[in-house]
């Protein structure tokens, strides 16, 4: 009996780690994608002001 109730347990914190683990690749790639665009319209104004 209890090894039955062990196992919910286990898999609510396999599935709690497998969210926090997607919300930390969220943010990372959003850091880098927010970082990537402002570099590139720093570019195209850079552009834009030479013509």
């Amino acid at each position: 009996m209890i090894n039955k109730k062990k196992k919910p347990l286990a898999g609510k914190f396999y599935a709690f780690f497998l969210f926090m683990a997607m919300v930390i690749a969220f943010y990372l790639y959003t850091a880098q994608n927010t970082e990537r665009i402002e570099i590139l319209n720093k570019d195209y104004a850079a552009d834009s002001a030479r013509q």
